[in-house]
């Protein structure tokens, strides 16, 4: 089964689940410098990172690639939601004339097949970006007791894919 049928499978129920996914979207926002009037929002979901901003935004691109969780994701005049993997050059074609403020991506880019060339593409619409990913020590226990290797980059392959286009700081947190 793959990610996205799991994640359009359990939309409904998936904002009962995420603590950590909702922690780290009030702090995607909250740790904002500036705030933005034109945003791409990778990973969308239902609206959680949305949902923290407080200031009018001109426009507001979400992109998920689960149906389901876009038809959960708060609608407006001003908010596109996109049903798109981001992996895919439908996507890129989408995006290649759009200018933004920033790109904001929580819990999702560490599922890219191809992260260096998302980043590569981000750079050409937005100077900035601020973005949460999880880690292949994500739920490191289960792997090491299945004797399974994480579908998840290592957080060196996501610093080198970030540093190759954005002048980048990183905070590393662990949950437990």
């Amino acid at each position: 089964m793959s990610i996205k049928n799991e994640f359009s499978k359990y939309a409904k129920q998936y904002n009962n689940h995420n603590i950590i996914q909702q922690i780290v979207a009030k702090s995607l926002v909250r740790d904002l410098s500036f705030k933005p009037k034109r945003i791409l929002e990778l990973g969308c979901g239902s609206g959680q990172v949305f949902n923290q901003i407080t200031w009018p935004l001109e426009y507001y691109k979400a992109v998920d690639f689960s149906s389901s969780m876009c038809q959960l994701h708060p609608k407006a005049h001003n908010i596109d939601v996109k049903c798109f993997d981001f992996d895919t050059q439908d996507f890129l074609d989408d995006i290649k004339n759009d200018s933004f403020d920033i790109v904001l991506s929580s819990s999702a880019l560490q599922w890219s097949k191809d992260l260096s060339k998302i980043i590569k593409q981000l750079a050409l619409v937005s100077n900035e970006i601020n973005a949460v990913l999880f880690t292949s020590n994500t739920f490191k226990t289960i792997q090491d007791i299945t004797q399974s290797k994480s579908p998840i980059l290592d957080e060196e392959s996501i610093k080198k894919a970030f540093n190759e286009h954005f002048n980048c700081e990183f905070e590393t947190i662990m949950y437990k």
